[in-house]
């Protein structure tokens, strides 16, 4: 039992979590075309590896904020808290994979990272019984106003 828990705690001190941001289709630093439809996502690769101060080296396929594909390693350092936070750009409907390398003091670590792909952005149209309700409110908000202006007439 021991030399399990050992395995163990040795495995989740040599292993680092990954994690990138969500698509968001109304971020601010998306890159859209013309007709504002967003060519490329803005996301955020979030590392915990657990070390404060270690070089890292970033391969993937990902995107500069000029649309361009990034080609070779990225070399970052993680903050004092063992945490890297790496930007990127990513097509829509194109997954993102990146292969992590580092040296954790015991020796060269690799993690690969398979991310989702962005669904393109949809604009939201309301349907036809959403309409009808939208057309019945503003009726029913009308006639409400008309009923509290209306005048009285009280007999003295």
């Amino acid at each position: 039992m021991k030399k399990l828990f050992l395995i163990l705690l040795l495995w989740v001190s040599f292993t680092a979590l990954a994690q990138a941001q969500l698509c968001n289709c109304n971020d601010p630093l998306n890159i859209l075309d013309n007709s504002s439809e967003v060519l490329f996502f803005h996301r955020t690769l979030i590392l915990d590896i657990g070390h404060a101060n270690i070089p890292v080296e970033v391969f993937g396929n990902w995107y500069d904020s000029a649309g361009m594909p990034v080609s070779g390693p990225v070399n970052a350092m993680t903050d004092n808290d063992g945490f890297l936070e790496f930007e990127f750009f990513s097509p829509p409907g194109v997954a993102i994979d990146f292969d992590i390398h580092y040296n954790s003091g015991q020796g060269e670590l690799s993690l690969l990272f398979m991310g989702s792909a962005c669904d393109p952005c949809i604009a939201i149209i309301p349907t036809m019984s959403q309409w009808a309700t939208i057309c019945l409110l503003l009726l029913m908000m009308i006639a409400g106003v008309v009923y509290q202006k209306r005048p009285s007439y009280q007999l003295q």
